[in-house]
C-alpha cells in the first residue's frame, strides 16, 4: 500500500483533494483517514460530486456502528441503485444468493459465509466497469458488517484491470483496529485528512452563525460572532470542524461563553459524551490525564519525571480505555481534542497548579518551564514576571509570537502593582507580539489601555505605534494616531521615536499617493533616526526614501539602497531587522528585469529567516515571490506563492475577518484591518498572478471570493492578477474589483491602481476593450497624481495603449500613439528594456489597426528580438501572437503558423491557463492579437445542439470548472448543473469531461464577466 501522508500541518485540505483526485487517476483505490469529526466524509463527498459529473458510476454506503450485527447491510445500500433488470442478467445461481444477501428475494438461507455472493458481486461489478469507470465508495469502512466486509475483501483482491475504484474513508482512534488494509485492493493510496487552519475554522464558524436556522438547537444563530469566543474555539478543537460547531451550538444567545475557557466542552452538549466518559475512569487515572492536559509536549519521559515511574502504568491504562494513543516515540495524545480540555477544566485549581509545579520541575526548554512556573503561582511575583519576560523574548527570536504573547501577558498579570514602569514595557512588548501573531484585537485592546493610563507620554507614543500597526492598509484614516503620537514624542523630548512616527507617516502619504510629501517625511525621519543612533529606525527611513525615489524615477533610489544596507551591515544590525531593505532589494530586481536575482533574494530571506519572520512579513515576500515568478514565466510556482501569501493572510486577520464578515451581510467585502505590511507590502506593484483552480481551490467563484476572510488590497491584487494569467478571468474580475473598491474605502490609493491595472488587464483579454480602456485610463490618471514615474513598477502600460488600439476609434488611436511614445521615452531613459519591448508590440498594433502591415510586422520582429533576451515570457508570447496575426494580414503563412506555435508553446510551459484559454479557439490557425474579442473566435460557422445556458455551462466544464464552481457562476443550484451536465453528453455524444474538452466547437462560449 502506498501512502501519502498529509497530515502534516504544511499540507492544507485542498492538497489532499488534488492528491486523491490524482491517487484515482493512477491507483485502485483510495483511503481517508482522520479522527472523527474532521471531515473524511465531506472530502469524500467533494469527490463523488466531480466523479458524478464526469461521468462515473458510484455506488456508495455509510455504515454505522449499530449496524454492525446486521449481515449484508452495508452491500444492500452498496447496490441500492442497481436495478433487478442488471440482477437478472447473472447467472443463476449468483443471482438468486445476491438477490437474497439484498432481500430482494430468491434463496431465503443464504450462507454469509458462502462463495455464491461474493461471486455475484465480483461477475456484477465487472460487467458494470467493463460500461465505464464505477466506484464503491463507502464511509467510515470501520463499521462496515462482517458479512459484507468479506464481499469487498474478496472483490479488491479480483478488481486489477477493471475500470473499478473503491473509494474509503476510516476513522483513527475508534478503538477498532484499521480495516481498510484487509477490504481494499492492492495498491490503494492512502491519505490523512489534516486539520483545519484557525482560518477555516474561523470562516465555518461565521458562515454558520450567519446563516444558522433559528429553529435549530444553536442557542447563537444569525448575529456577529464575538472574536473571543471564536478564538477560544479555535484554540480548543484544534481544527476538528465538527467540534467547532458543537461548541458554536453551546453559546448563548448573546455569543459569550460563560466560562473563561471552552474546557468548557464541561459545560457543552458534548459534557454526556465527555465527562461521563472522565468519571468513570479510576480516580488515579484522571490524576495522570491531568499532568498530560497541562502539559505542552506530553511525552512518557517528561511525565514520568514530573509524576513518577506510576504515571507510565496508569497511561497505559488510559490507552487500553481508547482516551489517549502512545505514539512509537512516547508522545501522548488525545483522542478528541475537546477531552483535554474537558480534563483539564474538571481538575480543581490545586490540581492544575500542582500538575504545572511538576511540569516546572521537569521541563528543560526555558520558554515552557516559565509558563508553568507563572501557571502554577497566580501570585503577583516580581521574580515569576521576570521570567516571562525573558521567555517571552526568546520565543519570539526562535519565530513563536504567538507563545510570545502569551508569555507577555501573563508577566503583565504577574508583574508587582507597585512596579508601574516594568508593568507599562511589558504591556507594550505583549501588544508588539500580539500584532506579530495577528492577534490585532488583544493587540488593539492593551494600546488603548496603554494609551488611557499610562503616565509616561513616551509609553503612549509607542502605544500609538501599535495602533498603526493594527491599522493594515487603513493608514489614511489614522492621521490623529500620527499627530497625537508625535505630540507625545515631542513632550517625552524623543527623537527616536519621531523618526518612527514620520516613517509611519511617510507611509501613510504613499499609500494615499502624496508620493512627494511621503519622500520628505522619510528623509525627515532618516535624519532624525541618526541624531538618535537608532540605526534600525534610520535603515527604516532609508528604506522607504530609496522606495520613493524608485516610483518618483530617481536614478539615485538603488545607491540610497546600497549605502543604507552597507551602514546597517556596518553597525552589526541582525538579519531580521534588515528584511524590509532586503525585500526592497529584491524588489528593485524585479523592476529592473533582474528577475533570478530577485527569486534568489527572496528565496534566501524565506530559508534563513523562516518561522522568525513575523505574519505580515511572511505575506509580503510570498507575494513578492509570486509577482517575479509571474513576471518568469513560472505560472505554477506563481500560484503556490500567492496561495501561501492568501493562507497567512487569512490566518493574520483571524477574528478581525469575524466582526466584518458579521457587520456586512451584503458582499462581505471585510472591514477587519489587515496588517499586510506597512511600507514593505503596502509599497511596490507586487506581482502579476496567482490561483488557477488550484488555489482559490474547488469553491464557488461567486461565493468564495464574498465569503473570504478580511483581504487587503495587495491580497486581493496578487489573486487576481494571478487568476488573470494562471486561472480564471472570471474569478480575476471579482477579486480585482473587490480589491479596488476596499481600497478606494481605505483611502488606499496606491492599492487601487494596482487593482484597477489587473481589471483592465482581464477587461481587455476578454475581449471588452471599451471597458478595459476606461479602467486603464483611471490608472493612469492616478499614477500621473501619486508621481510614480518608472514604468517597470506597474508594467501595466502596454495594456493600456492595446485597449486603446483595439477600442478603435480615431481619438483613441490617437491616443494610444501618444501614450505609446511618452511612455518608450522614460523607459529609454532608465533602461526599462522589457517595457520597451511591450510597447513595440503596442505600437505595431496601433500600425496594424492603420493597415500598415509591413511596418506592424517589422516593429513586432524588433519587439520580439528585444524581449527575448529579458526572461519574461508571457510578454514575448503576447509579441509572437501579434506577429502570427501580422504574418497571416501579410499572406506569410508559414511565419505566421511559426509564431502562432512558438507563442502557444510559451503560454502552455509557462501554465498560462487563461492566455491559452483567450487563444484556444485560434489553435488549428494563426494566434490572434490578444484584443481580439473571444465571441468573435468561436467558430460562428460550427452550429451548436447545446441552448446559451447549456455552452456556458459545458463551457466552464471544459475548462476544469466543478460543480460548485459552475453553479455559483451561473447562479444555478448544483442539482441543476448536474442535470444540465447529464443533458450536454448526451446531445454532444460523450460520457465525460475529458471527452467534453475536446468538443471545443460545439462547446466554444465566452465565460460569463
Amino acid at each position: 500500500m502506498r501512502r501519502l501522508d498529509a497530515a502534516a500541518a504544511t499540507v492544507s485540505r485542498e492538497d489532499v483533494l488534488d492528491s486523491a483526485v490524482r491517487a484515482l487517476h493512477e491507483a485502485p483505490g483510495l483511503v481517508l483517514l482522520g479522527a472523527a469529526g474532521i471531515g473524511r466524509s465531506h472530502l469524500a463527498e467533494r469527490l463523488v460530486e466531480q466523479a458524478l459529473a464526469d461521468g462515473v458510476r458510484v455506488l456508495r454506503c455509510a455504515p454505522v456502528e449499530a449496524e454492525l450485527p446486521l449481515p449484508f447491510m452495508c452491500l444492500i445500500d452498496l447496490l441500492d441503485s442497481v436495478s433487478d433488470e442488471t440482477l437478472e442478467a447473472l447467472p443463476t445461481g449468483q443471482r438468486d444468493a445476491l438477490r437474497a444477501a439484498l432481500l430482494r428475494g430468491g434463496d431465503e438461507d443464504v450462507d454469509p459465509a458462502g462463495a455464491r455472493v461474493p461471486l455475484a458481486v465480483l461477475t456484477l461489478l465487472r460487467r458494470l466497469a467493463a460500461e465505464g469507470p464505477v466506484w464503491l465508495v463507502v464511509d467510515d469502512v470501520q463499521w462496515v458488517d462482517e458479512p459484507t466486509a468479506r464481499v469487498l475483501s474478496f472483490v479488491a483482491r479480483r478488481c486489477a484491470g477493471t475500470a473499478l475504484r473503491i473509494v474509503a474513508t476510516e476513522q483513527t482512534g475508534c478503538g477498532r483496529m484499521p480495516v481498510h488494509d484487509m477490504l481494499c485492493p492492492e495498491g490503494v493510496v492512502r491519505l490523512t485528512v489534516p486539520p483545519m487552519t484557525p482560518a477555516e475554522v474561523t470562516a465555518l464558524l461565521t458562515e454558520h452563525a450567519e446563516h444558522a436556522d433559528h429553529t435549530e438547537r444553536a442557542g447563537h444563530a444569525g448575529v456577529p460572532l464575538p472574536s473571543g469566543a471564536v478564538q477560544q474555539i479555535v484554540d480548543t478543537v484544534a481544527g476538528n470542524p465538527r467540534y467547532a460547531l458543537e461548541l458554536l451550538r453551546a453559546l448563548p444567545p448573546d455569543g459569550r461563553p460563560e466560562a473563561a475557557d471552552f474546557g468548557g466542552a464541561a459545560r457543552t452538549p458534548l459534557r454526556g459524551l465527555l465527562l461521563d466518559r472522565l468519571h468513570a475512569l479510576p480516580q488515579e487515572v484522571r490524576a495522570a490525564l491531568v499532568l498530560v492536559a497541562a502539559a505542552t509536549r506530553p511525552d512518557l519521559t517528561l511525565l514520568a519525571t514530573a509524576g513518577g515511574p506510576s504515571v507510565t502504568l496508569r497511561l497505559e491504562a488510559a490507552e487500553r480505555l481508547g482516551e489517549i494513543r502512545i505514539g512509537p516515540d512516547g508522545h501522548v495524545h488525545f483522542d478528541n481534542p475537546l477531552l483535554r480540555s474537558a480534563v483539564y477544566t474538571e481538575a480543581s485549581g490545586h490540581e492544575r497548579r500542582n500538575a504545572h509545579a511538576r511540569l516546572a520541575e521537569a521541563v528543560i526548554e526555558p520558554v515552557e518551564r516559565a509558563r508553568h512556573l507563572a501557571l502554577a503561582n497566580p501570585a503577583r511575583d516580581e521574580g515569576v514576571a521576570q521570567t516571562l519576560t525573558v521567555a517571552a523574548a526568546a520565543a519570539r527570536r526562535r519565530g513563536a509570537p504567538g507563545t510570545a504573547a502569551e508569555l507577555a501577558a501573563l508577566a503583565v498579570v504577574r508583574t508587582p502593582a507597585d512596579a508601574e514602569t516594568a508593568r507599562t514595557e511589558r504591556q507594550l512588548a505583549a501588544a508588539g507580539y500580539a500584532v506579530d501573531a495577528g492577534r490585532l484585537d488583544v493587540a488593539r485592546a492593551e494600546a488603548q489601555v496603554l494609551i488611557a493610563e499610562a503616565r509616561s507620554p513616551e509609553a503612549r507614543s509607542q502605544a500609538r505605534i501599535v495602533l498603526l500597526r493594527c491599522a493594515g492598509q487603513s493608514l489614511e484614516h489614522e492621521g490623529a494616531l500620527i499627530r497625537d503620537g508625535l505630540s507625545d514624542a515631542a513632550a517625552a523630548r524623543s527623537p527616536g521615536l519621531e523618526a518612527r512616527l514620520r516613517c509611519w507617516s511617510a507611509s501613510r502619504d504613499l499609500l494615499a499617493g502624496r508620493v512627494h510629501r511621503a519622500e520628505a517625511e522619510a528623509r525627515r525621519a532618516a535624519r532624525l533616526a541618526a541624531e538618535a543612533a537608532l540605526w534600525e529606525t534610520e535603515l527604516e527611513a532609508l528604506t522607504t526614501l530609496a522606495y520613493l525615489q524608485r516610483l518618483g524615477g530617481d536614478p539615485e533610489a538603488e545607491t540610497t539602497l546600497r549605502r543604507a544596507l552597507a551602514n546597517a551591515r556596518g553597525r552589526g544590525i541582525d538579519e531580521l531587522a534588515l528584511g524590509e531593505a532586503l525585500r526592497t532589494e529584491a524588489v528593485f530586481h524585479l523592476h529592473a528585469n533582474r528577475l533570478a536575482a530577485a527569486e534568489r533574494s527572496l528565496l534566501g530571506m524565506l530559508a534563513r529567516l523562516g518561522e522568525r519572520l513575523g505574519v505580515e512579513e511572511q505575506v509580503s515576500l510570498q507575494i513578492h515571490l509570486a509577482d517575479v515568478r509571474i513576471s518568469s514565466g513560472d505560472c505554477r510556482g506563481a500560484l503556490q506563492a500567492a496561495r501561501r501569501a492568501r493562507e497567512l493572510h487569512a490566518d493574520l486577520v483571524g477574528t478581525d475577518a469575524v466582526h466584518a464578515l458579521g457587520r456586512e451581510a451584503v458582499g462581505r467585502e471585510a472591514l477587519g484591518r489587515a496588517a499586510v505590511g506597512r511600507a514593505g507590502v503596502g509599497r511596490e506593484a507586487v506581482g502579476r498572478e496567482l490561483m488557477g483552480r488550484e488555489v482559490l481551490g474547488r469553491g464557488v467563484v461567486g461565493q468564495e471570493v464574498a465569503h473570504e476572510p478580511d483581504a487587503a488590497g495587495p491580497v486581493l491584487y496578487i489573486t487576481a492578477a494571478a487568476e488573470s494569467v494562471g486561472g480564471s478571468l472570471d474569478r480575476a474580475r471579482l477579486l480585482a474589483q473587490r480589491g479596488a473598491h476596499r481600497a478606494a474605502r481605505d483611502g488606499d490609493r496606491f492599492w487601487r491602481l494596482w487593482n484597477l491595472t489587473v481589471l483592465g488587464r482581464v477587461q481587455l483579454m476578454a475581449g471588452r476593450a471599451a471597458q478595459a480602456a476606461e479602467v486603464l485610463r483611471e490608472a493612469r490618471v492616478i499614477e500621473r497624481e501619486m508621481g510614480i514615474v518608472d514604468p517597470g513598477i506597474g508594467r501595466w502600460h502596454a495594456d493600456l495603449a492595446e485597449a486603446l488600439v483595439a477600442e478603435g476609434t480615431e481619438s483613441a488611436l490617437a491616443e494610444a500613439g501618444e501614450f505609446v511614445d511618452e511612455v518608450s521615452a522614460v523607459a529609454r531613459r532608465l533602461g526599462r528594456e522589457a517595457v520597451l519591448g511591450t510597447m513595440e508590440r503596442a505600437a505595431a498594433l496601433l500600425r496594424l489597426a492603420r493597415g500598415e502591415t509591413p511596418e506592424a510586422a517589422g516593429l513586432l520582429e524588433s519587439a520580439v528580438a528585444r524581449l527575448r533576451p529579458q526572461g519574461v515570457p508571457l510578454e514575448l508570447a503576447r509579441a509572437l501572437s501579434a506577429l502570427a496575426e501580422a504574418e497571416r494580414r501579410g499572406r506569410r503563412h508559414t511565419a505566421s503558423r511559426r509564431a502562432a506555435d512558438e507563442a502557444l508553446q510559451i503560454f502552455q510551459d509557462a501554465g498560462a491557463a487563461a492566455w491559452l484559454a483567450v487563444g484556444e479557439p485560434h489553435a488549428q490557425g494563426a494566434a490572434l492579437p490578444p484584443p481580439v474579442p473571444r465571441q468573435a473566435a468561436a467558430h460562428p460557422a460550427v452550429s451548436s445542439p447545446l441552448t446559451p445556458s447549456e455552452q456556458r455551462i459545458a463551457a466552464l466544464a471544459a475548462a476544469g470548472a466543478t460543480n460548485r464552481e459552475i453553479a455559483a457562476d451561473c447562479y444555478l443550484s448544483v442539482k441543476t448543473v448536474e442535470a444540465s451536465l447529464s443533458r450536454v453528453y448526451r446531445k454532444v455524444g460523450v460520457r465525460s469531461r475529458t471527452e467534453l474538452a475536446s468538443r471545443t466547437e460545439l462547446v466554444a462560449q465566452p465565460l460569463p464577466g
